[in-house]
């Protein structure tokens, strides 16, 4: 049985307050997004293991800016579907990539082990490379309504999801 609207709506924003860890309310544009959400059907499940999985990218200073605009284009390419080959896919990145294994195995979730390789890739980026994708995600991401810092966070998740999705071809 589907959920009326303003359940689905107090269970996201029920869970997406608890897991900012601050008092706020919800912005003009993200109720937006989740009215969109539930036209779309897209499940509770997949949202709240989509913000559970993307706040933990934020210092805790910081989660008070997260956005679910930020989370927007993730739930839209349904990126988190569920990988059988989980350790053999780090092994394979691990090698393509020339990193570390020692720096890796200390990691202990999958969200700090991808992390950690986009982290390594970017940094080891060629300048002309990191300059493609920052001009890439401006070209791309309409910053109207957005302040100036949702829309340079949303700058740095389209950089993330780029990476992560080039990881993911592998």
């Amino acid at each position: 049985m589907k959920l009326k609207f303003e359940e689905y709506l107090k269970e996201i924003e029920d869970f997406y307050l608890k897991q900012k860890g601050v008092f706020s309310f919800l912005s003009p544009k993200e109720l937006d997004l989740i009215k969109n959400w539930y036209k779309q059907d897209i499940p509770l499940d997949l949202i709240k293991e989509t913000i559970k999985k993307e706040i933990v990218k934020f210092p805790e200073r910081k989660k008070k800016k997260f956005s679910l605009i930020l989370i927007d284009k993730l739930l839209q390419e349904n990126r988190y579907e569920k990988d059988e080959n989980i350790d053999e896919k780090w092994k394979k990145i691990l090698g393509v990539f020339n990193i570390p294994a020692e720096k890796f195995n200390n990691l202990k979730t999958d969200i700090e082990k991808e992390n950690f390789i986009v982290s390594y890739i970017w940094k080891n980026m060629l300048k002309e490379e990191k300059e493609k994708l920052i001009n890439e995600a401006v070209s791309n991401i309409d910053k109207k309504g957005l302040s100036k810092k949702e829309y340079e966070e949303l700058i740095k998740s389209y950089i993330y999801t780029k990476i992560l999705n080039y990881i993911e071809t592998i």
